[in-house]
């Protein structure tokens, strides 16, 4: 997919998630939402991404390339009252933290 195709598709995501906040009054879509299950899994790349993202910033490693996360992204998400997590600690933030090892790894960090 082109880069705009992927644009075009989270713009549609974040639509479709203010119309899940407009209905449901809150942001915490089930990952196993049965009216719509690409949201629920959408939601959950979002958080997976913006772990991801952070721990890049914290580490210096380079952002571009690591995650589709940005600041644009992460303000639009918190204007709703996204919740980034969930719970603190567990299977989550250890895949991220491997992605993001991963990730270092491919790229000279210092």
């Amino acid at each position: 997919r082109s880069r705009d195709s992927l644009g075009e598709s989270w713009n549609q995501r974040l639509e479709e998630l203010k119309q899940f906040k407009q209905k449901h009054g809150h942001c915490m879509v089930p990952s196993r939402y049965a009216d719509n299950p690409e949201l629920g899994i959408w939601v959950g790349t979002q958080r997976t991404q913006y772990r991801i993202y952070m721990r890049a910033k914290e580490t210096g490693a380079d952002i571009v390339g690591s995650t589709s996360m940005n600041e644009n992204r992460i303000r639009l998400l918190e204007e709703l009252g996204f919740v980034w997590a969930l719970r603190s600690g567990g299977k989550e933030d250890a895949a991220a933290a491997r992605t993001l090892e991963h990730i270092a790894g491919e790229t000279s960090i210092c």
